[in-house]
């Protein structure tokens, strides 16, 4: 995972309606410290590290994180799609048993991807233009083989 230009291997997120859970090392647990004040003071959400010993499997650490995520009750959003590597997230999983699961991979995408106008302009001249380029030229390019292979 990367969050303010640093890499977070073996670091796991969860958000609820009242604060952000995170599992992870020491050493990115003071990483993540720098927000903590930002987060409350602005938002109302508490930070609330879980710090995994090294050598550690953070089943309790996991069990800490997943508590409030329960009590908010629903559905966990996971990001489905992700190859998830690692010894915590296969604890994560294993801890989360069959907690009912749903996907948020777009939603979250819809959210991190908001465009200013420029870049709405931009992405609709692309797409124009890469329309025209299959219709005027890809296409007549693959019937001319198509016919030419029929022969």
């Amino acid at each position: 995972m990367w969050l303010f230009g640093y890499e977070l291997p073996e670091t796991v997120l969860a958000l609820t309606t009242g604060s952000l859970e995170v599992v992870t090392s020491k050493k990115k647990a003071g990483i993540l410290s720098q927000v903590a004040g930002k987060l409350k003071e602005e938002l109302g959400k508490a930070l609330n590290v879980h710090i995994k010993d090294k050598g550690s499997d953070g089943r309790a650490e996991v069990d800490a994180l997943l508590a409030p995520v329960k009590a908010a009750g629903g559905p966990v959003g996971i990001f489905g799609k992700d190859k998830h590597e690692g010894t915590l997230v296969a604890t994560l999983f294993e801890a989360m048993g069959d907690a009912d699961k749903a996907d948020v991979t777009t939603p979250v995408a819809l959210l991190l991807g908001v465009k200013d106008d420029a870049e709405i302009k931009l992405v609709r001249k692309s797409a124009f233009l890469s329309s025209s380029v299959m219709a005027n030229f890809v296409q007549k390019e693959v019937e001319k083989i198509v016919e030419n292979s029929k022969r």
